[in-house]
């Protein structure tokens, strides 16, 4: 046994280290998966209500930038939804549970990739509701896309293709600037307090509700 001790002294004395060295790792890697997973880095509109967002999409094989200058329009609540023809549609929420009306606006260039943005509205409590269109039923016209136009969405990639990025053929060039809306459920009652805009975590816009914005 003496011997044995003797002839592993050095990788005994090293023990400590290398546990200590792997918990930090272990820490560390815990620490990346967490910060990728929320949002915890603001971009906040400026005094002028825009919020001059800059991201980039790369998952190690296809990447492009997302740059857009957003705005919040307004924010009201809503029992109705217009249809194509512009009649008005009743809509069914959950029992307790109220519809809101998001309007943002962008002016950002046409070939960047806008697609497949998330909105949610802050509550002044600090709790979030995520734009999730089947929490909700209408027959009013409700918007595909949240942060395009449904017409003219702009490029977008291709699942599994590290292609760059192209306008569907036929469709017609997004423009410059326009507004985009969407819905989002809350219960009665909640006060929004901001509206969040994002693509990737952890980066997000958050433009406030004032009484300009609030229907």
């Amino acid at each position: 046994m003496r011997s044995w001790l003797r002839g592993n002294r050095i990788a005994l004395l090293l023990l400590p280290i290398a546990l200590i060295t792997a918990l930090l790792a272990s820490s560390s890697r815990i620490e990346d998966y967490w910060w990728g997973k929320g949002l915890h880095q603001a971009v906040r509109a400026d005094s002028s209500g825009v919020a001059r967002f800059k991201d980039a999409y790369d998952d190690g094989y296809l990447t492009y930038p997302i740059a857009a200058d957003i705005s919040l329009t307004s924010v009201e609540p809503v029992t109705t939804i217009d249809n194509s023809v512009g009649v008005p549609q009743p809509v069914t929420v959950p029992e307790g549970a109220m519809l809101w009306r998001v309007v943002l606006g962008f002016r950002a260039d046409p070939d960047v990739v806008l697609w497949g943005c998330h909105i949610a509205i802050v509550d002044t409590n600090g709790t979030r509701y995520d734009a999730e269109s089947r929490q909700f039923q209408s027959f009013g016209a409700t918007p595909i896309y949240s942060c395009v136009p449904d017409d003219t969405p702009g490029p977008k990639p291709v699942i599994g293709s590290t292609a760059k990025p192209k306008v569907a053929d036929g469709e017609s060039p997004r423009p410059p600037a326009y507004e985009a809306e969407t819905y989002v459920v809350t219960p009665k009652g909640v006060k929004p307090d901001n509206v969040r805009v994002w693509w990737i975590p952890p980066k997000y816009a958050e433009l406030p509700v004032d009484e300009t914005s609030r229907g």
